[in-house]
């Protein structure tokens, strides 16, 4: 009986491979998505300003679920970049918690609009901006001017998503 004596160097090495092959694939596939969102910007853009200006996520101290609903929709059709995942899975943690504290909720919708709503709207810039560079450019040169007035970033998200969601929508001040 002869028996063979394989390596565990050798088992580990294979799945070091198959670790590192799988993730180049995801990072191929990462950047073939978001060159398609930046090929089809004009869409993406706006149908998600509409979308935001819609439910009005500016004004609002705390969502409802019929907005988070809306929102996941509208994001349900963007390729599936690590943002949008971020964002879908930050909405589906905001309805678990507003399913469970409704009450406490609606106590202080101060709270709930620092703690999710203008964090929230910061992911939406961020992703306005990696959709489009000339609105990334822009939001930019806003966020300087909004913290030379010495603004914080609470202060200025909501004013700086309205002004990309105009910028977007095509509203005239």
């Amino acid at each position: 009986m002869s028996s063979t004596y394989i390596n565990p160097y050798w088992i580990l090495a294979v799945f070091a491979i198959g670790w590192f092959s799988l993730k180049i694939y995801d990072t191929i596939k990462e950047v073939r998505l978001r060159k398609r969102m930046r090929e089809n910007s004009d869409f993406y853009l706006r149908m998600l300003a509409t979308t935001l200006n819609d439910i009005g996520i500016i004004r609002k101290q705390v969502l409802t679920k019929k907005d988070v609903e809306r929102l996941k929709e509208t994001l349900s059709k963007f390729p599936s970049i690590q943002e949008v995942k971020k964002i879908r899975m930050a909405l589906n943690r905001y309805l678990t918690i507003m399913d469970r504290y409704y009450a406490q909720m609606m106590e202080n919708p101060t709270e709930v609009r620092e703690r999710f709503v203008i964090p929230l709207c910061l992911n939406f810039v961020y992703l306005f901006g990696m959709i489009n560079e000339d609105i990334r450019i822009f939001s930019m040169k806003r966020r300087k001017h909004y913290e030379k007035k010495k603004l914080t970033e609470r202060t200025y998200a909501p004013k700086l998503l309205r002004d990309i969601i105009d910028k977007i929508i095509g509203v005239k001040k």
